[in-house]
């Protein structure tokens, strides 16, 4: 009876000291100790993040680029006229190509061709003048005619380190002694892609030269000629 009397008392009182609870701490969320504290995903679910990445375009060539070592051959090479008027897949010539195998040892294939301009024939043409009704509406004081021509090289998702173009006179291909004969270099910008930009439109055979590192390249060609493609 006394006992409980005086539980009662120091209840009144407030001077009963019960044990506290300590509240555990709560983990930042960018820390490891938040991290582990979470539970494992069940396989073939996707976590918060992960999901995020999946609605995000990627912005990282890394995870669009297709690593040159990975192919067995170099890629292809389309070339198209301004506006998108004409396309064509330019002709493989030379080229070295090393490939990192799934054991990981390397394979490497050489394939040595001649220069485009001994060729007889070049199959791959880019037609370059613009059928009726490709152009936009010619600015105030300037004609469509008047455009400087522009070729858009898309080597696909494995775009190369670098890239030098020439050109010769279409007339001349098939010569076996290339000594003397009229050529130049044409200006190639990579600000955005690759865009040939050649000095004036014509007749002509176009060599690319692209390079991926130190070890692979490819020499590829196509010939232009100034007309609108042919109806098949």
């Amino acid at each position: 009876m006394k006992l409980s009397l005086l539980l009662a008392a120091a209840l009144t009182l407030g001077v009963l000291a019960l044990p506290a609870r300590t509240a555990a701490p709560v983990p930042d969320p960018g820390s490891s100790a938040s991290q582990s504290a979470l539970p494992e995903p069940a396989p073939g679910t996707q976590t918060g993040s992960a999901q995020t990445e999946a609605q995000t375009p990627a912005s990282n060539e890394s995870t669009s680029r297709t690593d040159p070592s990975s192919l067995t051959e170099p890629p292809a090479l389309i070339v198209r006229n301004q506006y998108d008027a004409d396309r064509v897949q330019a002709t493989t010539f030379t080229y070295a190509w090393t490939t990192v195998l799934p054991d990981g040892m390397e394979s490497s294939r050489i394939a040595c061709g001649v220069q485009p301009m001994q060729m007889e024939s070049l199959d791959a043409v880019l037609y370059t003048a613009f059928p009726a009704g490709t152009l936009p509406p010619a600015a105030e004081g300037t004609s469509p005619g008047g455009l400087a021509p522009a070729f858009t090289l898309d080597f696909g998702n494995c775009p190369p380190d670098s890239v030098t173009a020439h050109r010769w006179k279409s007339e001349d291909l098939g010569r076996s002694d290339l000594n003397g004969l009229w050529s130049e270099e044409v200006p190639v910008d990579c600000s955005d892609g690759f865009t040939l930009l050649p000095l004036g439109d014509g007749a002509f055979v176009y060599e690319i030269s692209a390079r991926w590192g130190n070890d692979n390249y490819c020499v590829y060609a196509f010939r232009t000629v100034p007309q609108v493609r042919p109806q098949a």
